[in-house]
Formats: C-alpha cells, sequence, structure tokens
C-alpha cells in the first residue's frame, strides 16, 4: 500500500494506528505529523489520520478520508469496517449494513466488524440476524459497549439467560460499567420470576449489585433501574418496608415513573396501606387502555361520567372486569353492598364466570366481557367504574370490613354428584389440592409435586387435584414414583370448565393450595382453605397474619425464607395430622363457636387421655373454671385427681385452679414436678412457662416455652407467650416474628396490645396502629388499645410530613372512646400525655399546660410532662415559671447536661448558683460555659456570652466543632473547646463554676418579654463572603434570596415544607433564588427547575451541614433569607441578615406562640401556621410580601 515510507516507518504509522484507537491521540498525531511530511497520499498515513479523527469524534472528516481509500482499495475489509462504523455513528444504517456485510463477507474473523454488523441489525429490528452473530461470536468480544448493547437485546427478547451472560461478559471486561449493574440485577430479577424453580442465588446477586454500584450512579445513569431491580428483591423476599423505601426514592428521582407507581401502589396495598396504595395503583391503566375494561362503551362511542364513590340509589352502574378470574372473584363481593343501596348493577366479567355468576348475583345484569354491551343495556348505564376500583372508591377500610362467609353459588346438583362420587370412591375425608401456577411469574408462587409427596402420604385423607393442566398419565407417573395417591379427574379441564371446578371444590373436604383462581372460588364459596404463601404474596394476602379479611375461610401459611417451601409443607402436614387425629374441623378458629376462654389463659384443647378419662368430664371442670365457679370446679378436679393423681390432665386442671385463685407459687411448683414426670407434654410445659412468665422469672421460662411450641407448634397461646417473653428480653425480631404469624389467630386483646407496644417502640406504626385496632375491636373495654393507638397516631402525626389532617381527629376519637372506660392512675397520665401533645401540636398551649399540670398532680416525677409543661410555658412567654421547669430538662435526658469533660477528667466544679452567687460577684472568676442540644441552640444563646464579658468574667465555653472557629473569631475574648474532647487537666485546674450555656439567660434574669437584642454577634469570614459574592454577581444582578425548607432532626417533620410547595414563589423573576438547605438533595432540586423551569441555584462544592464557615459566609452574602427554623435562621440572625422566618403550630419555643419578631433576633420577621400541617395560606403570604418587594425593587 505505501511508496515511500520504508518498513520501519510503516511499522511506526502501525503502532500510531493502535494508539488512535487507545485515544492516545496526542501520541498519535505527533507520528502523523511526521509521515505525513514524508508520505501526504500515503494510504497507511491516511487511515492514520482517519483513526485520529475518529478518537476525536470528527466522523465527518473521518469518512471523507475512509471513503477515499475505499475508492483505491475497494475490496479492503478492514476500510470498509471502518467506514461501517463510521456510518454507524453518523445514524446512516443503511449503508453501514451494506459495508459491514461485504467486509465480513471477505474477512468472517473480522470480530469487532461482526459485532458492529450485529449491532446494526439490532438498531434495525433484525434481531434473529443479530442474535446468530452475538450466540456465535460472543465469548470471544471484549467491548463492554457492544456486549451491553447485546445483553440488552437478549432482554428485549425475554432471553434472559443470554442477557444475563452478556452483562456478565461485559463486566468481566470492565468491572467498573457501574451501569451494567443495573442492567444485570434487572435480568437476574426476571430470570428469578421466571424460573419453574428459581433459588436465593439470584437475590443475592442483585443485593451485591445494588450496594456496590449505587454509590456510583446517578439518577439518569442506571442509578433508577438498580433501584427498580433491589426494591423489586426486596418485594419477593417479603421485606415491604424496604421495597417501599427504594419505590419512593426513585420516584423522588423521576416522578410518573408508571412501573414504579404500579409496584409502589401494590407493596403499600401488601402492607395494609390501602389509601395510599390504592392511589398508586391507579398508575396501572396508563399502560393497555383495554386494562379499564371500558373497551364496550368507547367503540360505541357513548361516553358516561366515572363513577367517583358517591351514593347512586336508582341509577344504573356498568362495572368492567379486568385482569384474572381471581380478582374477578375476589371483588365481586363489594358489589353486595352496592346492590343493597338500590344501585342497578351490569356487570362484565371473564365468559368462564359468567353462568356462576348469574346465579350467584340474580340482581345483576352480567354479561362476557368478550362480547359488545347491548344497546339497551347501554341506554340505562348512568356511571361506570371497574371492578378492581370499587373497594378503593367506596372507602373499604379493613378494621370494620366484614366480608360475606359466601357469596358465590356452585351449581348445586353437579356438586352433589361429585360429593357422592368421592364417598362412594374413597370413603374418607377428601382434600382438594393444587401446587402450580401458570402466571408470568408463577414459578414464585408454585411448588414443585415432588415436595408435597410427605403431605400426600398421609394415608387418613384423600388427596384430589384441582390443578389445572394436570394430566392423568402425569399424575399415575408421579403416583408410582412417590407411592402415593393423588386423585385426578379427567373429565373436565378446570382452567376452562369453572363451573366444573367451582362444583369440585364444593364436594371436598378441605382446600390446601396456593394462590391461584381454586383459592378464590373456595374463599368465596365459604369451603376452608388453607393457602400456602410464598414471601411476596399477591397483595390480597398482604404481607402477614393468618387470615384474610376477603375471604373469612381462609387461613394463611407463609414461608419463613424466600423460595423455600420446607417449612411450610412441614406445617401444613403436621396440623392436617394432627386434624385428622384428633376429628378437629377444617375451618378456622375465629369461625368455629368457641366458649369464652379463662382470661388469663387460652382454652384448653380437651381430648380423650391415654388414661382414659372422660373427656366430657374434664370439658365440664374448664367450663367452671372459664364461669369462675371454682368450687364447682374443685369437687370435679379432687374427685378425678383422687382417681388419677398423676394423669397429666388432672395436673393440669389442678394448675389452673391455681392460677386462677392467683396462687402463681403453688401451680408453679405443681408444674414444675409435673414437668420432670412428663418431660416431653407440651400443655404442662406452656402452662409452667406461662406461670413463670407472670411471676418474672424470664430465664427459667425462655427455654421451657421454646421446647412447648417445639412439641406442639398449633398450640397458639403458647406461640404468643414466648413472642412477649422474646420482647420482654430484648429479642425483638424473634417476638416481632411470632405476632406477626399468630397475634391475629389468639384475638387477644391484651397480648394484641403487647405486640402492638413493641411495633410502636420498633416505629413500626402501621402495624402498631393494626394491632390496637384489633384489640380494641376484639374487647372493646380495652382501654390499654385505645390509648396506644392515640399514641401510635400521634407518633405517625409528629414523624410523618405527609400525614394526613384528620389523624388529630382520629387521636381525639381514640381518647374520647378511652375516656369512657375506667383508668388506673398510670393510664390516665398517659392519655393525658396524648392529648396534652396532641394540643401543642395544634398550638392550643393553654389547654396544653392544664393537661400538663394535671399530669404532674397524678405523677410528680413524670419528666415528659415536666419537658412538655416547660417548653409550652416558655412558648407562651411564661418565664418566671418556664425557666425553672426548663432546667429539669436534665432530668429527662441528663447527658444534655454537657459536663462530659468534666466528668471525664474526674473534677467536678460546683454549678453557678445565681441565688447565691451574684454575676458581679464572678468577676475575675473562670466559668465553665458547657453547651447542649443543636448548632442552632448554641448560636442564639451564645450571645448571652456578651453581658458576662462585661463583668469581667474569664469564660471557657465548649461548643458543638462544627462551631469553633466561627466562635473564636465572633467572640476573641472567650476560650472556645470543641465539645467532643476532653478539657486539659491544666484547664479544669482554674475553672470555679460551670453553668450551661442555655441556663445563662435564666441565671442573668432575661424575660425576653421586655428583652429585645439589638446585636450582631456572629463574624463570618470575609474573604469567603467576597468570593460568594462574586460568584453570585456571575448569575445576576438580581437580589439573592436563600432558601431552607426541610428539618431532619427528630420531629423535625412538621416544621419542614416539600420543596414542590415553593414553586409559585421561586417563579418570581426578580430575585435569584439560592439553596441554603443542608444536606440538599441535588438531584431532587436538578428534578425540580426541569419541571418547573424555574432556577434554585445550589452550590455543590459544599455541604452547610458539615462546613458550618462556608455555610455562614454564603449566608452573608444574600440578600433575604426565607426558611423554616433551622440553624441556618440563627446564623441569618446572628449575622444581622434580614429573615423571613415559617413556623409551624407547635414551633420551637424561641419562637413564641405569637408575634411576627423575634426577641433574640432583631431582622428576623416570623410567618406563622394557623391549622395543622397546612403550609398554603403561609406561602401565599409570603408570595405577596415578595411581588410586593419585587415591584418596588
Amino acid at each position: 500500500m505505501t511508496e515511500n515510507l520504508t518498513p520501519a516507518e510503516e511499522q511506526k504509522v502501525e503502532f500510531a494506528i493502535q494508539l488512535a484507537r487507545q485515544n492516545k491521540v496526542e501520541e498519535a498525531a505527533n507520528i502523523a505529523e511526521e509521515m505525513y511530511a514524508k508520505a501526504p497520499s500515503d494510504l497507511n498515513v491516511m487511515l492514520l489520520l482517519a483513526e485520529i479523527n475518529i478518537a476525536l469524534t470528527n466522523y465527518s472528516a473521518a469518512h471523507e478520508l475512509l471513503t477515499q481509500l475505499t475508492q483505491a482499495i475497494p475490496e479492503h475489509p478492514n476500510i470498509l469496517g471502518r467506514l461501517g462504523y463510521i456510518s454507524i455513528k453518523l445514524e446512516d444504517f443503511n449503508a453501514a449494513q451494506h459495508l459491514l456485510e461485504k467486509s465480513t463477507s471477505i474477512n468472517p474473523d473480522a470480530l469487532e466488524n461482526q459485532f458492529f454488523l450485529a449491532l446494526v441489525y439490532q438498531h434495525q429490528n433484525k434481531w434473529q440476524a443479530a442474535k446468530q452473530i452475538y450466540l456465535k461470536y460472543g465469548g470471544q468480544f471484549h467491548s463492554p459497549p457492544v456486549l451491553q448493547y447485546a445483553g440488552n437485546g437478549f432482554f428485549e427478547d425475554r432471553d434472559f439467560d443470554n442477557a444475563i451472560k452478556f452483562y456478565e461478559l461485559a463486566l468481566k471486561s470492565d468491572p467498573s460499567q457501574w451501569p451494567l449493574y443495573a442492567s444485570l440485577s434487572q435480568a437476574l430479577y426476571e430470570q428469578l420470576t421466571r424460573e419453574e424453580t428459581p433459588t436465593p442465588i439470584q437475590l443475592s446477586k442483585i443485593h451485591e449489585f445494588y450496594r456496590l454500584a449505587s454509590p456510583h450512579l446517578e439518577a439518569n445513569n442506571g442509578l433508577i433501574q438498580l433501584l427498580f431491580a433491589e426494591a423489586n428483591a426486596q418485594n419477593l423476599e417479603g421485606h415491604f418496608p424496604a421495597a417501599i423505601t427504594c419505590y419512593r426514592k426513585i420516584l423522588e428521582m423521576d416522578s410518573g415513573n408508571t412501573d414504579t407507581e404500579i409496584n409502589l401502589g401494590v407493596a403499600l396495598l401488601a402492607t395494609r396501606q390501602l389509601k395510599e396504595g390504592w392511589r398508586y395503583y391507579q398508575s396501572r391503566k396508563k399502560y393497555e387502555r383495554e386494562n379499564t375494561g371500558i373497551q364496550n362503551i368507547l367503540q360505541l362511542g357513548v361516553i358516561k361520567p366515572e363513577w367517583q364513590g358517591q351514593p347512586i340509589p336508582g341509577k344504573t352502574l356498568l362495572v368492567t372486569s379486568e385482569q384474572g378470574i381471581g380478582d374477578h372473584i375476589l371483588h365481586a363481593q363489594h358489589l353486595l353492598a352496592l346492590s343493597e343501596s338500590d344501585t342497578r348493577i351490569i356487570l362484565t366479567c371473564n365468559t368462564k364466570l359468567v353462568s356462576l355468576f348469574k346465579r350467584s348475583f340474580p340482581q345483576f345484569t352480567v354479561l362476557s366481557d368478550q362480547e359488545q354491551i347491548p344497546v339497551e343495556h347501554l341506554k340505562t348505564i348512568d356511571y361506570y367504574t371497574t371492578l378492581i376500583d370499587i373497594p378503593e372508591k367506596a372507602g373499604v377500610d379493613l378494621d370494620d370490613y366484614t366480608a360475606p362467609n359466601a357469596y358465590l353459588n356452585p351449581d348445586p346438583s353437579l356438586s352433589q354428584k361429585i360429593k357422592q362420587d368421592y364417598q362412594n370412591r374413597f370413603n374418607k375425608p377428601t382434600v382438594g389440592i393444587a401446587w402450580k401456577s401458570l402466571a408470568t411469574t408463577g414459578g414464585l408462587k408454585s411448588i414443585p409435586l415432588e415436595q408435597l409427596t410427605p403431605l400426600l402420604r398421609l394415608p387418613q385423607v384423600q388427596f384430589i387435584s384441582l390443578q389445572y393442566d394436570a394430566t392423568v398419565s402425569d399424575i399415575e407417573e408421579f403416583n408410582r414414583k412417590q407411592n402415593t395417591s393423588l386423585y385426578v379427574d379427567n373429565s373436565f379441564d378446570p382452567y376452562e370448565d369453572i363451573e366444573h371446578a367451582a362444583a369440585q371444590i364444593d364436594a371436598v373436604n378441605l382446600v390446601i393450595s396456593i394462590s391461584n383462581a381454586c383459592v378464590h372460588l373456595a374463599g368465596s364459596m365459604g369451603k376452608p382453605v388453607w393457602l400456602l404463601l410464598h414471601t411476596k404474596p399477591i397483595w390480597h394476602w398482604f404481607s402477614d397474619g393468618k387470615t384474610s379479611p376477603w375471604y373469612p375461610s381462609i387461613e394463611t401459611f407463609r414461608q419463613n425464607e424466600p423460595l423455600k417451601w420446607d417449612s411450610v409443607i412441614t406445617e401444613v402436614k403436621n396440623r392436617l395430622q394432627n386434624h385428622l387425629e384428633k376429628k378437629l374441623p377444617f375451618e378456622p378458629k375465629h369461625l368455629l363457636n368457641t366458649e369464652t376462654p379463662i382470661q388469663s389463659t387460652t382454652p384448653h384443647q380437651t381430648l380423650k387421655t391415654e388414661s382414659g378419662i372422660d373427656p366430657s368430664v374434664v370439658a365440664r371442670a374448664y367450663t367452671f373454671l372459664n364461669e369462675n365457679k371454682l368450687a364447682d370446679a374443685n369437687k370435679i378436679i379432687r374427685k378425678l385427681c383422687t382417681e388419677r393423681p398423676n394423669d397429666p390432665e388432672c395436673l393440669l386442671l389442678q394448675a389452673e385452679q391455681l392460677y386462677l385463685e392467683n396462687n402463681f407459687h403453688a401451680a408453679i411448683s405443681l408444674l414444675r414436678d409435673s414437668c420432670e414426670q412428663y418431660p416431653n407434654n407440651g400443655h404442662l410445659l406452656g402452662r409452667l412457662a406461662y406461670g413463670l412468665l407472670k411471676t418474672n422469672e424470664l430465664n427459667e421460662a425462655k427455654p421451657i416455652l421454646e421446647k412447648s411450641t417445639q412439641l406442639n407448634p398449633e398450640k397458639i397461646d403458647n406461640q404468643l407467650y414466648l413472642a412477649v417473653l422474646y420482647q420482654q428480653v430484648g429479642e425483638w425480631e424473634a417476638a416481632a416474628s411470632l405476632y406477626k404469624t399468630y397475634a391475629e389467630l389468639f384475638d387477644s386483646a391484651p397480648v394484641l396490645c403487647q405486640a402492638a407496644s413493641g411495633f410502636l417502640s420498633e416505629n413500626d406504626i402501621v402495624t402498631a396502629k393494626k394491632y390496637y385496632r384489633v384489640a380494641a375491636k376484639s374487647d372493646p373495654t380495652m382501654v390499654t388499645a385505645y390509648i396506644g393507638l392515640a399514641q401510635a397516631l400521634y407518633a405517625e402525626l409528629n414523624s410523618n410530613p405527609h400525614a394526613p389532617a384528620n389523624l388529630i381527629n382520629e387521636i381525639n376519637t381514640a381518647c374520647k372512646k378511652a375516656n369512657t372506660l375506667p383508668l388506673t392512675n398510670n393510664e390516665q397520665v398517659d392519655l393525658l400525655l396524648v392529648k396534652g401533645n396532641t394540643l401543642s401540636f395544634e398550638g392550643k398551649f393553654p389547654e396544653a399546660i392544664e393537661i400538663f399540670r394535671t399530669v404532674l398532680k397524678l405523677d410528680g416525677k413524670n419528666s415528659e410532662a415536666k419537658n412538655n409543661l416547660a417548653l409550652a410555658l416558655l412558648r407562651t412567654r411564661n418565664f418566671s415559671e418556664g425557666w425553672p421547669l426548663f432546667r429539669k430538662r436534665n432530668e429527662f435526658a441528663a447527658q444534655n447536661l454537657g459536663l462530659k469533660s468534666l466528668t471525664n477528667a474526674g473534677v467536678l466544679k460546683p454549678e453557678w448558683d445565681e441565688t447565691k452567687v451574684s454575676v458581679e460577684a464572678l468577676s475575675g472568676k473562670t466559668l465553665l460555659v458547657t453547651s447542649e442540644q443543636g448548632v442552632g441552640d448554641q448560636i442564639m444563646h451564645s450571645q448571652h456570652l456578651l453581658t458576662l464579658l462585661e463583668h469581667n468574667i474569664n469564660i471557657i465555653l465548649t461548643c458543638n466543632q462544627k462551631l469553633v472557629s466561627l466562635f473564636q473569631r465572633s467572640f476573641p475574648n472567650v476560650m472556645v473547646l470543641p465539645d467532643s474532647q476532653p478539657i486539659a487537666p491544666e484547664l479544669i485546674g482554674n475553672i470555679d463554676y460551670y453553668s450551661s450555656l442555655i441556663d445563662i439567660a435564666q441565671k442573668l434574669a432575661f424575660d425576653p418579654s421586655h428583652y429585645r437584642s439589638t446585636q450582631i454577634y456572629l463574624k463570618a469570614d470575609e474573604t469567603l463572603v467576597n468570593s460568594f459574592k462574586d460568584e453570585y454577581r456571575k448569575i445576576s444582578s438580581k437580589p439573592k434570596i436563600g432558601l431552607a425548607w426541610q428539618s431532619q432532626t427528630p420531629g423535625g417533620a412538621q416544621k419542614s415544607i416539600e420543596l414542590e410547595q415553593f414553586k409559585y414563589l421561586i417563579k418570581n423573576t426578580n430575585f435569584d433564588f439560592i439553596s441554603i438547605q443542608y444536606n440538599a438533595d441535588i438531584d431532587e432540586i436538578q428534578r425540580f427547575n426541569h419541571h418547573h423551569q424555574t432556577n434554585l441555584f445550589v452550590d455543590k462544592s459544599f455541604n452547610p451541614y458539615t462546613d458550618l464557615e462556608k455555610a455562614t459566609a454564603q449566608i452573608a452574602a444574600l440578600d433575604l433569607i426565607i426558611s423554616i427554623s433551622n440553624a441556618s435562621v440563627h446564623i441569618a440572625g446572628a449575622l444581622g441578615k434580614p429573615v423571613w422566618l415559617l413556623t409551624p403550630t407547635r414551633p420551637m419555643w424561641h419562637w413564641f406562640d405569637s408575634g411576627t419578631d423575634s426577641p433574640w433576633y432583631p431582622t428576623i420577621e416570623i410567618f406563622r401556621q394557623v391549622t395543622p400541617l397546612n403550609w398554603t395560606p403561609v406561602l401565599k403570604q409570603i408570595k405577596r410580601r415578595l411581588n410586593k418587594v419585587g415591584e418596588e425593587l
């Protein structure tokens, strides 16, 4: 190819081409310059120049050079390939295809060109051609972008195995390709959900990839995809709160993300957060229009208004179905209440359900959703809705919802025929069983039939297959291999013939099944169902609980670990064996008509003992014990014990009688001896553990109770006593697991309240509220339930920035119910504290003060009441009473004294007592002033140091590390030390007295009612201030407003405002808005600016939370601060900057309960919330003021 270059120079050009390919442009260009000077028309030199232009992304110039080369050498595969690559970059894919096909036909071994050709095919939707190349050459190519692109193609083709293979190849080539972890995680999740027998390996990989890659990704570069996969994995494992957090993070970055909204909705519904869950679940309608089930109306061009949940008596409502048969069946129950309100209903549903629904709902017009609605029906329609939307629109509340026991009616003649056939064939109880789902993600909830073998081998029962798609030949082969006798009826297809399937289900005694349509059929007919659930069940079954609010006859058995069915199958097998041996009914406990249990225990299951005691006699004894007729019970017990003194049943009866007589020590002694005699009797062990638990002998009770529950896992009372014990010894995770499994089944209000208190202490407010409500429903006289519910609601009010406004009403309702019941002194104190805290939250401080005073009359040492009363008094400017009481805050949190340095050094100095030592007497003395609480408090109270300095007092001040340099500059006559380090011994020796910084104001007799500070006492770093001013002038010459909107302190939710609410304020074009928000979410601000076309500026070079020097200089460089109550406000006030402060109905005490100015900072103006949680009027007031200022400017 060359004419003027020597062989050595040719090698040099080849080397330079490789350098250009490696993006080492400068080195390649130096060689090119040298070679071009020698041989400007040399073809290799031209190729080198083309490669340099490619590296510099000058694709047009490269294209021109390569085109000239092809004219000179038209059949050179490498030149054709490079020209094809350039055509891809220039998006001329037809030319690229032609060039690359020609190149690879000449040289099939040129891998790079093969893959570029595959990329072109993929881009042109010629996937099969692309796929053929990828599969043939994939393992030989090492370009991460190309491998990722190939992986994307396989992903879109739903070939997740190959997608994973190519993503892994790409990461093997370059492990730092962080976005690839997101793609790989998503492929792993999709693979996991579609496998027939998924394994936990995919889950662990997803979590690991999230841990590795998330710190390196931004929202628009894979983080959303990675978060989505992580959320889905958490969801699958049953970790719904973690999943919900991830989904919310995604929506913060990408509001309107449909898949995320749907999944968040489902996760919220699964955790019983129905109101918010329904709202997000509406996003499913953004996809295919037909999912709304309105196609019949749309096709006929008749548009009717959508029903919004209002009463419509006498009107006709079209209810259209969507999703699967199970959804149709479940949600059909909600139509019953509508029909009772004289609403006429036209229901469209799956064709397979029409005849069953017509029989079951003769009051409805039932039509197939595959046919157009007849015109005569269309004319009568007033409103439409979808079936799945009805519970939301009807305001279904799980706390008050009572499901019908049965509402679908199978064909009675067909049902009786099948029942008779089974009786003639088997002559023993029949259990219908289904184990497989054919849904897209059915592998997760399906159980391999082989795993059910231990259950299917139980000889006392005949198992009947309810499984659609089960064939006789497959079942016969299974029976032969596993020595089982599973029966399958091949006379009909349960998938197609729902009528026959319903009759078959009605004919069996019990249904055991995974989540599928037959469960909904059985539940809707009131048949007993044992439902086997994986860790991420469909939302209908929720994330925990043993029962279903939709079907009273269903009892759930849940996986403990993702993808592992062994424990579920063992539990069901043992339970079934127990029921069969003891001839117990299959219905859930709450459907049986049982007698009232003994208050201190649970009902004893009376069984015929090995020694032959008549069960009816034992039952009569327990009846007398239940009715507290101890004398009558004693006669029977004495007689039985005389006849059989060592029978375990007699021993149990004696112990129960002693418990009811409050003779716990005698009962425990008797049971200890009995358990030595019968060490494996679970009932005796359980009752012994109960007594030990009541007498607080927890260490002895624990192993006994654990053994008892292992021996008799079906004894729910012992499971819950074990949960209570775990809670008391601090093993909360174990306790929570047992509560979630058994608490609602036990239906004991005290246990439910105990569980709820644990969940509340762990800040699981949703579960706490649920259990308190169930407890109150179970026992309307349980005052603890109402008080606990009020406390949980207040915790939500105080911590949730999105708390609904009706929470206050709910708290008041719970308190009123508690007030109607007899209260102990402690209960009255707890109730009053909730009332006082709620009134304080509302800004009703005089009423709150009176309640806190009442608490202290009942309990003079109550630290919470003292602290809250002090704060309420200070808020209302009652300083004479508030200051002394506020000094007792140290009882509430001793660590707030700020005396760590002194105590660590082992030298305690006397506290300055202003009643004994006047401030004048401190002249020449050394006073240690220790700080406490937040940065804002330290800044505000530091102004009082100036008064101390006027009295010639030597001051050593300990403060937050972040404030040290700022305070050293501002108070040059004060020795400022960080409070995180011990005070040097030589300094301690000079100290005469100490005082807390916050107490100085009281000791100097400051009364803020008359006090007005005029001092500007903080001094920013002027160099930094000027630097910020110079930077801000580059934005524009407009006035600069600093904005802060969020607090991250405990209880900060009430005073925080969503950034979204500031949108109309920031749109004011007369000003530049600068974020002074510490820990600001930069992505959130960027999305906010993009969405609202605003320009809220955020300085990414520092974090105001950690760098107070820069934060202070930044504030000093601004013209006005608009902020909620946080450290920025105190900094601005101490600098003398104008501040517009936004406060909630319960502000920090510094800002008091009324007024527009501040005694501490003369430049602060206060704008106050009038209604709790409602910031709109405040922001409108700010906007008007700002507009006025803008007009004046």
